[in-house]
């Protein structure tokens, strides 16, 4: 017999079921891959009508980590900004959509048009008077959604 034909068939078909099985195990498809790549994530700040000095600090600080931090990613839409007044009425249904009781910043994870996860990030209040820290903050958390 001939062992290396023997060997190379048997490497090939561990190689192939190999790829079968991670398919079927991860649910990998054509159409789930394609969905990964449509991956994006928004942070949204909402606000509300009356703007106090730390609510304008929080938006400032939130504008500077995302575009400053994730340049790239914002030229090709995988992530987005949004600055948000939710005391407007087309806008009341985020109040309810994130669980709001105040002016917040949310990460949002979404495939194509359905909104997988999202987090809202409470320690903005924290360290909107410490730039370095809220700023780290926020691309930390960006971050662990890329």
């Amino acid at each position: 017999m001939n062992y290396k034909r023997i060997s190379k068939a048997s490497i090939i078909s561990v190689i192939i079921f190999s790829g079968i099985f991670l398919i079927m195990k991860t649910g990998l498809t054509t159409g789930s891959l394609a969905d990964t790549a449509d991956k994006r994530i928004v942070v949204y700040y909402f606000h509300g009508e009356f703007r106090c000095h730390t609510c304008i600090q929080i938006e400032k600080l939130t504008r500077k980590a995302v575009t400053e931090g994730f340049k790239k990613e914002m030229a090709v839409s995988k992530i987005e900004l949004k600055i948000i007044n939710i005391d407007k009425p087309e806008n009341k249904h985020y109040v309810q959509d994130y669980n709001l009781e105040t002016k917040s910043l949310i990460i949002s994870q979404f495939i194509g048009t359905k909104q997988i996860r999202w987090k809202i990030l409470p320690k903005i209040w924290d360290y909107y008077d410490k730039e370095n820290v809220f700023i780290k903050y926020v691309r930390d958390e960006v971050n662990g959604y890329l």
